[in-house]
């Protein structure tokens, strides 16, 4: 760990690249985002100070988070991308309204999803890459899944977007909270070609179509928008249908065959591998694993009682997440406010596996270059 902790980690398609935000010292001050490159084994920060809950690119190049501004009266928030494959800059976007919150952002860094707690905002990045425009924006959904567009609708603190950008989960409802929609549902926008071919779906609708009593949260979507996972503490859910479940629990969502199921109960907090084999989640004070879109446990870690989200890569292998670390940092600050970075590696080890290698062998005498990869 290279300082104590205070929110939640992103992590590269590969693994290999982690973004975090933490404080070298008790002092909310100075708190700002780092990135961790696992493969060059270095740790720098961002330039910005006080930042906070950045979001990362599948490439791991463009690293996204919230920079906080303006005065206790008028306190804003800007969001920063900076790209760490081509410059250490950032460039700040138009300001939001609350900080902390979670940016989703594509493979290639080129789109980016926000919510500001009054609406989804997406950016593009411009053609030069010098920039990001705002093209699309809207506060929340209807129960029909249509836009609207009120002052007593709010969206969720963490939208997820696919790998290219075109599908976007996000939760809404209606609240004069930002980030706090109560009740809060469930919706996946998905981008066409031109603007009229935007649709909004409901996918946490309820057996009966009413609206619904307690609140769902916590999207996550595969690379190609197909499944998406999301937690719920309501029991009058489709997925539910006239089983009994354990508050809170974790809906499945194929939306290619159009099904929908209850994953696991008694569990919050889902994050899903980009090509949807493999789901993180949060139960008790543990991280566990399941694989294949099934129930069957892949893995559980230690009891580190796991912090703010969980993130996984592409393929399941790495699963990234903050815990507490048990120790105070001094007599006035909780517990909960200390923390370590975890990346567990979940590959199977000397168990017959295949392990990828590559061996690479040279003839001085014909100057030729053979590659074998096992």
């Amino acid at each position: 760990p290279v300082a104590e902790v205070h929110g939640g980690a992103a992590v590269s398609d590969t693994g290999a690249v982690v973004a975090f935000d933490a404080a070298t010292e008790p002092d909310p001050s100075d708190q700002r985002v780092w990135v961790r490159d696992r493969t060059a084994g270095t740790t720098t920060p961002v330039f910005e100070q006080p930042s906070a809950a950045p979001g990362i690119s599948g490439n791991g190049c463009a690293v996204a988070y919230s920079v906080a501004g303006g005065d206790v009266a008028n306190p804003t928030t800007s969001l920063v991308v900076a790209d760490r494959c081509l410059s250490p800059s950032g460039t700040a976007l138009p300001p939001g309204t609350v900080v902390d919150t979670v940016p989703g952002v594509s493979l290639d860094g080129s789109v980016i999803v926000w919510s500001t707690g009054d609406e989804i905002r997406r950016y593009v990045r411009g053609a030069t890459a010098s920039g990001y425009e705002l093209t699309d924006a809207f506060d929340g959904g209807a129960p029909d899944g249509t836009p609207v567009s009120s002052d007593d609708v709010v969206t969720g603190v963490d939208p997820d977007i696919s790998a290219d950008g075109s599908t976007i989960a996000f939760v809404a409802g209606p609240g004069t909270t930002p980030y706090v929609p109560d009740p809060g549902d469930v919706y996946v926008w998905t981008l066409g070609t031109e603007p009229a071919g935007a649709t909004v779906e409901l996918l946490s609708p309820t057996t009966t179509g009413t609206p619904p009593a307690a609140s769902s949260a916590s999207p996550t979507l595969s690379s190609d928008g197909s499944v998406l996972l999301f937690e719920s503490a309501n029991t009058d859910l489709a997925a539910v249908g006239a089983g009994t479940v354990e508050v809170p629990f974790i809906v499945y969502v194929d939306r290619v065959d159009r099904s929908t199921r209850v994953l696991v109960d008694d569990a919050s907090r889902p994050a899903v591998s980009g090509d949807g084999a493999h789901v993180a989640y949060v139960r008790g004070e543990a991280v566990r694993v399941v694989s294949d879109g099934s129930d069957r446990e892949l893995a559980e870690l230690a009891s580190v009682e796991p912090l703010g989200r969980l993130s996984v890569s592409r393929y399941g292998r790495w699963v990234v997440f903050t815990s507490a670390d048990g120790a105070e940092l001094t007599d006035e600050i909780a517990l909960q406010s200390a923390g370590m970075v975890w990346a567990a590696d979940l590959r199977p080890s000397d168990d017959g596996s295949v392990v990828y290698s590559t061996t690479t062998t040279t003839n001085p005498s014909t100057v030729t270059t053979s590659t074998t990869t096992t």
